[in-house]
């Protein structure tokens, strides 16, 4: 039987309450809370004596929903990972937010802190994406108990192929055709200012 839908996403935190505050800043809507404990969780989870309480919460779209739970049994004096984003199991997740300076400086009061570098997308050509700096000096990339949440302009697929296939721009509003055609140019300068770069760093003195 085929996945018919990824249902939630987990997060073990230490301080529940926090990081409920921490998503609703961020946008979601919390859909309720629960204790969980009795033999039924310890053989789901794996555990002996489990007692967690747990938050839901949604997305805006109401398609994806994180999960948010805090262990009082048993307990474990780990903490959370901190390391780079490459490091396995370093839990990392992606929000699509309207503006993404807006978004980080109101979690900054719930423990966000900054990571990476702020980059603007530019184009997409072949299977590349072009990107420049931003004019903010500050990575603007919240963490959170060790787990990064990179906040995202992602363009949705449907609308990245509609703009990597020229002759469907026609369809689009007039400006819309201007500015893409613009950026094109720009970029077709850029690329073949760099050739010529590359070209001279290379020839035989």
């Amino acid at each position: 039987m085929a996945v018919q839908r990824m249902d939630h996403v987990g997060v073990v935190v230490e301080d529940l309450t926090a990081a409920i505050a921490f998503f609703v800043e961020l946008g979601l809507e919390l859909e309720g809370e629960a204790s969980v404990e009795g033999e039924w969780a310890d053989r789901l989870i794996g555990l002996d004596g489990v007692k967690t309480d747990i938050a839901m919460l949604r997305t805006p779209d109401g398609k994806s929903r994180v999960e948010v739970s805090a262990f009082r049994n048993p307990t474990t004096s780990a903490k959370a990972p901190v390391a780079p984003v490459n490091v396995p199991g370093i839990p990392r997740l992606t929000f699509v937010v309207d503006d993404v300076k807006d978004s980080f400086e109101r979690l900054l009061p719930h423990g966000a802190e900054l990571e990476g570098e702020v980059v603007r997308y530019e184009a997409l050509a072949e299977d590349q994406v072009y990107v420049s700096r931003a004019h903010d000096k500050d990575a603007k990339v919240p963490s959170y108990m060790g787990g990064k949440f990179p906040l995202s302009t992602y363009l949705a697929e449907r609308v990245r192929k509609l703009l990597d296939d020229r002759r469907q721009w026609n369809a689009l509003p007039v400006q819309v055709r201007d500015w893409l055609s613009l950026h094109i140019r720009r970029y077709d300068k850029d690329m073949l200012k760099f050739t010529q770069q590359q070209s001279r760093s290379r020839a035989p003195a």
